[in-house]
């Protein structure tokens, strides 16, 4: 089975693409959080790419880390994209470790 934005040879030996869906998803207020403490920031970053790479799992996508502070995620169906987003967006929400930082920068 092909992957998202992979080409593939279909039956008749033709090249054929599949659709693909790409997420980006970025710390907020990262550069502010930085400053603040960067080791602070640096340590927290990974906790919240791992659970948004855990939610890209669970929608049969794979997730991309990019360097600093973000994430792209290559999915097959507009509505996965949009399903990771929003639960990704719930979870950190609930579950974030960047809380404490936010708050002081407020």
């Amino acid at each position: 089975m092909a992957k998202a934005g992979e080409t593939v040879l279909g039956d008749s030996g033709r090249l054929s693409r599949k659709l693909a869906f790409v997420l980006r998803a970025d710390v907020v207020v990262s550069t502010r959080l930085v400053r603040h403490d960067e080791t602070v920031a640096r340590e927290r970053f990974p906790d919240s790419f791992s659970r948004v790479s855990q939610v890209v799992d669970q929608y049969g996508g794979i997730a991309h880390e990019v360097p600093g502070d973000a994430l792209i995620a290559d999915l097959s169906r507009a509505s996965d994209a949009v399903c990771t987003a929003l639960t990704s967006r719930d979870n950190n929400s609930t579950n974030c470790h960047l809380s404490p930082v936010l708050d002081r920068l407020r």
